[in-house]
């Protein structure tokens, strides 16, 4: 179901024309960014207006899930995990990383749930 996962967005700024990305966004709040979130470049906020005006928004890029993967560990844990089925992700009171850790361990039923094909 596309309502619970998280999407990476990449906009081009309806002003300078630079690309930005913004990630973890669940699929109903993609639009609302289109027509609301500043560009990180020139700090242009979009314009809604409401027809037969034109607004100005800035262009949807793209719309991916492969750069998703949210690293998470409880504040007291060394095993950090990032597949949201596994029976230990945590839930509250955790640390999160949007790339894998450098150091500590990864779960092991994570990585069997990730690569060994069971479902994520």
């Amino acid at each position: 179901m596309p309502w619970g996962k998280t999407w990476t967005v990449v906009f081009r700024c309806y002003d300078c024309r630079r690309k930005f990305t913004v990630r973890h966004n669940t699929f109903d709040r993609i639009e609302a960014l289109q027509a609301v979130y500043p560009c990180p470049f020139c700090s242009a906020r979009p314009v809604v207006q409401r027809a037969p005006q034109s607004s100005t928004v800035h262009i949807l890029v793209e719309l991916n899930d492969d750069l998703e993967t949210i690293y998470r560990k409880y504040q007291d844990a060394n095993t950090w995990h990032f597949n949201p089925s596994c029976t230990h992700w945590p839930a509250d009171d955790y640390i999160a990383l949007d790339v894998a850790p450098r150091s500590e361990q990864l779960c092991n039923e994570c990585a069997v749930k990730a690569f060994g094909g069971e479902d994520h």
